[in-house]
């Protein structure tokens, strides 16, 4: 990225030294044109590979409250309050700032 910006500027040095403005004015649109569309990509990675933990961690909380709903009486009710309540706490917790963390990078304009 450096070297990018550092052949950039040089490019940009060398062209208005011989009078091409235009040339240089087109070159620094094409580099931001470049700079945006490569953060948009790496936001949307970022929110897909989010989105992936986020369902994950929702299959990890169905799968606990089934497993915990399925154990006989006399353990469901120990497992409930001990192990289900706690796990559920933890993965809400998770799920919501999965969620937050999306919302901010689905939304640059608001960071």
């Amino acid at each position: 990225m450096i070297g990018d910006i550092s052949q950039l500027i040089g490019d940009l040095v060398g062209l208005l030294k011989v009078g091409a403005v235009e040339e240089a004015a087109r070159k620094v649109e094409e580099a931001r044109s470049a700079h945006s569309a490569a953060t948009f990509e790496s936001r949307q990675t970022t929110v897909n590979a989010l989105t992936r933990a986020q369902h994950q961690a929702q299959r990890q909380r169905e799968q606990l409250v089934a497993t915990v709903a399925a154990l006989p009486e006399s353990e469901r009710a120990f497992a409930k309050v001990q192990i289900e309540e706690i796990s559920l706490t933890l993965l809400d917790g998770e799920i919501a700032r999965l969620r937050a963390e999306k919302r901010r990078l689905s939304r640059p304009g608001r960071d």
